[in-house]
């Protein structure tokens, strides 16, 4: 056959085992080989890529032969046996990774019955005979199979059939791997992994052990035929409907999707059918499943119960329950599973306790229990298997202290607490006992006292993450001798005393967080000289000293992210910094840096967000800014710039947050911003001297969330337009100089939450069908205008108001009584008005209304002729707690029941708008009154003097009595707050 194909017979095999020979050498030519065979010899061997079925043969052929001397040689002792057993296991997964293959074709190929009787080359001579050595013996009989004198093929060891007997480590590693990607680096949280698809040698013989063959006579391939159909019925949901085309009795089960079987007896050994978007529960008849070694049904939506029926299947190595919906204690028939590796029941909704049995698990590897609502303590007796290597319970509501650990586990890397409820100090003996420990992430408990400096004994460890717990004491400067150590967490900790020096010696570390700690002092320069570090983090500390001078970026060329804010930090920003040119993230406000932002900032061109903001700088903002073609957050707030803001920066249109409050800059907003900012999210430019008007063309930012130009030069009438913004939630334009109507389409915004208008030159009415279209409206800010008529009913329909401010208006009619259906109202301020009561009755109705305020704490009705009698209805008293002000000069206030002074806790009295000498006394009863508090006035800022002067209602606004929102944080939105670490 292989001279018909012009390949030289069995001679190849021979050539082919000799690796270093590359072509067939005229010693080993025949003559009666054929003319074209003889051509073959002069083409050089090499390994294709791609051989053709011939060479394919020809390199099965040859290795078929090393593979029987492997297993005649081997089998003569029981150590050679188990090392050829396990080093073939590994060398089959090897060469499965390298050219994947179907099951099918993997177990045709990789059967051990076929064996060729492959020769040792012979040399050339006459018409193919044989060459024999002079004083040759006589010719001893060889086995025509190993090619070993003294027996026949008949009675070769090669015959013996030596099926693969174990799950292979590495497949099941590699599966693993592949399976979970839980990271305890720098960034991120678990990630579901990517799909895979995996061959697994497994081991289906019978025989040898008679409990075993009469297992194997007790169930056969119909039952686990059974067994999959009747997981078949209970799924629920098949997205693709894969199971329901492919899973037929048409075929044999050995063909189903998600199914492998034995070599020897067809019997199924893997259920995999991970990631099929499958929802449904498991059926008992899955325990009928004798031979399986693999169960993997993970990232699914299945739910209820494990059946009790699982615990039968003996044979289990690889359970992979992640990702789905199971709601349920762990059954403690887990823990009689002995063959068990790797137990994967992570993300899913298990609560009660971690049962005891799961020690019993002597052969277990990787236990991952994460993400779920498992209480209770860590059982000690998981500490006492000796093979495992991974510990992952993190994300759960565990209590108590760290579990003891009494012996050496060599085996164990990886231990994962992080998020739990854990407590007490770390014990300083258990790292004698953690030789080979890796990973160490116990973040997001409550740990307390030191870090114990015996950690440095885990001489392996790569990730050490105790952040966000109670450590308290110095920073062990024996952590520097971990030199293996890439991640170091210790931030949100009461760690105090300097940084130490030693930390220097970590090579190799990429990330330093020691943020929200009490560290002072300097910041070590040997920290700087650290070549791997990639992210820094000191946020939140007391360091001072400056930044190192020299040449940081060459010493650091891989830092991306440095955080340095809220320190006391001084001296210029190192002008080397801005040539660190893959730097993503720079924050280093709220620190007394000096001097002005150099031009060399449009270096950083892969910067991601910048963060100068609160500290001494000076001159204007430089225009290369605007070469940060990937900057997504600037925020320069409260750093004392002036001049007008360079066009540049309002032409990045990756810009997503720009926060310019606190400074002295100047300028108009251009009228093309929704080009130039398509994707801006947040434009916050509190507190500067901006002029001109609103741009219609705002309206087409259809990202914004935040507007804010409070406190500026605004002048003109409120864009209409400004109401066809859908994700607007805070509107703020007070302070400024806006004139005219406001718009309707402001009160049609159904994600609007805060409205701010107040302190303008605004009038006209309010629309009569406000709070119709506003759902979600929880703060409305209005007083200081000239708005006039009557307070719409329609306001009760924005139901989750809590800040209602009509103050310094003029307003006239009565109070609308339906302000009573506002239940989540805090603070009703309808001050200096023209507002009246009833004249029929001289009874304020509405006050009564107010009885289902529950949540109402601040009350002010000063300066509107109300009528000089009041009346408190009974309901009154449900109320929790009121700020207690003065209705009108000289107006008699009227009795307060005692009943409601009783049932607060705390009771207010808010300054009225005249002296107190001129009101007449409250009559307090307060036997139960711990305090009573008299708040001064809250100062509006002079700022706004300007802009108050000018108003008609000034001469009846009792500013120190209106609430003033604080103007929330300079800071990105909350899902980038986190990452960015900004003010």
């Amino acid at each position: 056959m292989f001279e018909t194909a012009s390949l030289p017979c069995s001679h190849t095999f021979s050539v082919m085992k000799a690796m270093d020979m590359q072509h067939i050498p005229s010693s080993l030519i025949l003559d009666r080989w054929t003319t074209r065979a003889k051509d073959f010899s002069d083409i050089k061997y090499s390994c294709e890529a791609t051989p053709t079925p011939i060479m394919e043969k020809a390199r099965y052929g040859s290795l078929s032969s090393k593979y029987n001397k492997i297993c005649y040689f081997a089998s003569k002792s029981n150590d050679g046996f188990k090392e050829a057993n396990e080093e073939i296991d590994k060398l089959i997964l090897c060469m499965q990774h390298l050219m994947p293959s179907s099951p099918i074709h993997s177990q045709n190929m990789a059967g051990v019955q076929h064996v060729h009787n492959v020769k040792d080359p012979s040399m050339a001579a006459t018409k193919g005979s044989v060459r024999r050595k002079k004083n040759a013996g006589v010719k001893q009989c060889k086995c025509g199979k190993c090619r070993q004198p003294g027996h026949t093929a008949k009675t070769c060891h090669a015959n013996v059939q030596t099926n693969n007997s174990t799950v292979s480590s590495n497949a099941v590693h590699m599966y693993e791997t592949n399976l979970t990607q839980n990271n305890d680096t720098s960034y991120g949280s678990p990630s579901t992994g990517p799909s895979y698809s995996f061959t697994f040698p497994v081991n289906d013989d019978c025989g040898g052990d008679t409990k075993h063959d009469l297992e194997c006579a007790a169930t056969n391939i119909t039952t686990d035929q059974h067994a999959l159909l009747a997981l078949k019925d209970r799924i629920t949901y098949d997205p693709t409907n894969l199971l329901a085309k492919n899973w037929t009795t048409s075929s044999s089960i050995c063909t189903w999707i998600g199914v492998t079987c034995g070599v020897r007896h067809h019997r199924v050994t893997v259920l995999d059918i991970s990631y099929f978007g499958l929802a449904g529960t498991l059926p008992p008849q899955l325990g009928n499943l004798s031979f399986l070694q693999v169960l993997a049904i993970g990232n699914n939506s299945f739910s209820g119960y494990l059946p009790d029926e699982l615990a039968q299947l003996r044979r289990l190595k690889l359970v992979n329950f992640m990702f789905n919906s199971f709601h349920m204690e762990i059954p403690s028939w887990i823990g009689s599973l002995s063959k068990l590796q790797h137990l994967f029941l992570n993300n899913n909704n298990l609560v009660g306790t971690i049962p005891l049995s799961l020690g019993n698990l002597s052969s277990l590897r990787v236990l991952d229990l994460g993400h779920n609502q498992l209480s209770g303590t860590i059982p000690s007796s998981i500490f006492q298997i000796s093979s495992l290597e991974r510990l992952d319970l993190s994300d759960n509501q565990l209590s108590d202290s760290f579990p003891s650990i009494n012996f050496s586990m060599p085996s164990l890397q990886e231990i994962r607490f992080r998020s739990n409820s854990l407590s007490g100090g770390l014990p300083s003996d258990i790292f004698n006992f953690l030789p080979n420990l890796k990973i160490l992430a116990l973040s997001k408990n409550m740990f307390d006292g030191q870090i114990p400096s015996t950690i440095s004994k885990c001489q392996q460890l790569q990730n050490l993450t105790l952040s966000d717990n109670n450590f308290t004491g110095y920073i062990p400067k024996e952590i520097g001798n971990l030199t293996m150590l890439k991640v170091l967490y210790l931030g949100y900790n009461e760690l105090q005393g300097e940084i130490p020096h030693e930390l220097g010696n970590l090579a190799k570390l990429e990330v330093l967080s020691l943020a929200q700690n009490n560290l002072t002092g300097p910041i070590p320069s040997r920290i700087f000289n650290l070549s791997s570090l990639r992210n820094i983090d000191f946020t939140n500390n007391s360091l001072t000293g400056s930044l190192p001078p020299e040449n940081m970026c060459q010493h650091m060329p891989a830092l991306q992210e440095l955080f340095m804010s809220y320190n006391q930090l001084t001296g210029r920003v190192p002008n080397n910094l801005w040539q660190c040119t893959n730097l993503r993230l720079v924050s280093l406000s709220v620190n007394q840096f000096k001097g002005s932002i150099p031009r060399d900032i449009g270096n950083l061109t892969l910067i991601n967000g910048l963060f100068l903001g609160f500290n001494n700088l000076i001159g204007t903002v430089p225009s290369e800014i605007g070469n940060l073609r990937n900057l997504k957050v600037l925020g320069l707030p409260g750093s004392n710039l002036a001049g007008i803001v360079p066009n540049t920066i309002f032409n990045i249109s990756t810009m997503e947050e720009l926060v310019l409050r606190y400074n002295q800059l100047s300028g108009q907003l251009p009228s093309s911003i929704d080009s130039g900012l398509p994707n801006l999210e947040r434009l916050l430019l509190y507190g500067n001297n901006f002029r001109g008007t609103i741009p219609k063309s705002i309206s087409n930012v259809s990202k914004l969330s935040m507007l804010e130009l409070t406190n500026n030069l605004i002048s003109g009438s409120i864009p209409s337009e400004i109401g066809d913004l859908p994700n607007l939630l805070e509107l703020s334009l007070d302070n400024n100089s806006l004139t005219g109507l406001i718009p309707s389409t402001i009160f049609n915004m159904s994600k609007i939450q805060v409205i701010q208008l107040q302190m303008n030159r605004l009038s006209g009415h309010l629309p009569s069908s406000i709070g119709l279209n506003l759902p979600n409206l929880k703060e409305l800010y209005l007083w200081g205008n000239n708005l006039d008529g009557v307070i719409p009913n329609s306001i009760s329909n924005a139901s989750q108001l809590i800040i209602l401010e009509l103050a310094g208006n003029s307003f006239s009619g009565s109070v609308p009584t339906t302000l009573g259906k506002l239940r989540n109202l805090e603070s009703l301020n309808i001050e200096a008005n023209q507002l009246t009561g009833e004249p029929s009755t001289q009874e304020l109705t509405f006050l009564s209304s107010l009885t289902n305020c529950q949540h109402l704490t601040r009350l002010i009705l000063s300066h509107n002729p109300l009528d000089d009698y009041y009346r408190w209805k009974s309901g009154m008293e449900r109320t929790a707690a009121f700020c207690l002000c003065s209705f009108r000069q000289s107006s008699s206030l009227g009795l307060f029941p005692p009943s409601i002074l009783q049932r607060s806790p705390t009771l207010q009295r808010c300054r009225s708008s005249s002296s107190i000498k001129n009101q007449r006394p409250v009559p307090l009863l307060l036997s139960d009154q711990r305090r009573l508090v008299r708040p001064d006035p809250i100062a509006f800022p002079s700022t706004a003097t300007h802009v108050a002067s000018s108003s008609p209602a000034t001469h009846r606004l009792l500013f120190p009595t209106t609430v003033r929102r604080r103007p929330s944080r300079a800071s990105v939105r909350p899902d980038l707050l986190a990452s960015f670490k900004l003010i």
